[in-house]
């Protein structure tokens, strides 16, 4: 079976926080490791022109004399792959000129995010209706907005994570103790204030480990003594730093919150329908900016009550069970083969008239 991906920048992802990368990289590589052929269409500064495969996964680019849209739909009468998977809403629109070239094949359109303006999904909507054979969505919110707003019945088909297999950093590196300090995904200077804050009212003397760059740091550590901020932590670091923290504050559902329930940490998330659909019950949920509620969840978790080992094990459970990027592969095969087997003959579609037989 032969994927084409289209709507993406490429491969292999360059930028950790834009899903699409990272759900095209992840669902590629599997479909390699079972032996399907696979092409991804990239842009021409995304990727060296030198790189033409990325593990088992063909790269192509369009001619740079022709608009993308042009080179992709001449791909697709070329090939005629088995499945067209679109990306996003950027793309979406030359379903109906592909589908001309190539009828015989699939069509998987994947909506990642909202549409930049809602009066224009309408119209991409209206195609969608005809021309996909099957529409999916990696959250439950996304699916009913796009049900409500835009009558789009979709499959609800999420976004997984790779287990890390990497050697992990000790804690010492940082001058830390295992499970001796607090980690939180806040990057701004309001939300690292806010989490200070509601540390500093337990009373703790556990440290609070806040990655990346934030803004004016020197004027929060002055007066957050227990803060340590590690500038330019990598990929590594920042697995190491979660796996072997006491307590995990995470404020959106980035990529670091599976591995962290994978981990069996316990976690305490603000609340928003991405974070409360991943975690389910087996985190804490607090309020935006309560830092009391904050404080009182964070007290909690620190104390480390039984109940709270139970929670920590049913996240690992949970992770492992409904997001593993094998897990979601299996979601996507089955899909990528169903409307191919279900598809109804041309001389079907149509009721035939009865013949008038005159006595």
């Amino acid at each position: 079976m032969h994927i084409f991906f289209i709507g993406q920048q490429g491969i292999p992802a360059q930028d950790a926080s834009d899903a699409t990368e990272r759900r095209v990289e992840a669902i590629a590589s599997y479909l390699g490791q079972k032996g399907y052929s696979v092409t991804i269409a990239c842009k021409h500064s995304y990727a060296p022109t030198t790189v033409r495969f990325v593990g088992t996964a063909r790269l192509y680019r369009p001619l740079r004399l022709v608009p993308d849209f042009v080179g992709i739909l001449w791909h697709v009468w070329r090939e005629r792959p088995d499945v067209v998977h679109i990306q996003d809403w950027k793309m979406a629109w030359i379903v109906r000129l592909a589908a001309l070239l190539s009828p015989e094949s699939t069509y998987v359109w994947t909506i990642g995010k909202r549409p930049p303006r809602w009066r224009m999904a309408r119209i991409a909507a209206w195609q969608a209706r005809s021309a996909f054979d099957a529409i999916t969505v990696p959250e439950r919110h996304l699916q009913y907005l796009l049900l409500v707003r835009l009558g789009l019945r979709t499959t609800y088909i999420p976004d997984g994570y790779t287990p890390p297999h990497i050697p992990r950093i000790p804690a010492s590196h940082w001058k830390l103790r295992k499970n001796q300090y607090v980690f939180t995904t806040a990057s701004t200077f309001q939300d690292v204030e806010w989490v200070a804050q509601a540390h500093k009212a337990t009373g703790s003397r556990k440290r609070l480990v806040v990655p990346g760059e934030v803004t004016e740091f020197k004027r929060l550590k002055r007066k957050y003594p227990f803060l340590i901020n590690i500038p330019l932590p990598g990929k590594r670091a920042i697995l190491s730093l979660i796996q072997q923290a006491g307590v995990v504050i995470a404020l959106d559902a980035d990529e670091w919150l599976l591995p962290a329930m994978d981990a069996g940490r316990p976690i305490i998330a603000v609340g928003n329908p991405a974070i409360e659909e991943i975690i389910g019950t087996t985190g804490q949920i607090v309020a935006p900016d309560d830092e009391e509620s904050l404080s009182t969840a964070l007290r909690k978790a620190l104390k480390g009550p039984k109940s709270l080992a139970l929670m920590t094990k049913k996240s690992a459970t949970r992770a492992q069970a409904h997001f593993r990027w094998q897990r979601v592969f299996e979601e996507y095969s089955a899909l990528y083969h169903y409307p191919a087997i279900q598809r109804i003959p041309l001389d079907s579609a149509f009721p035939r008239q009865r013949a008038v037989i005159s006595a």
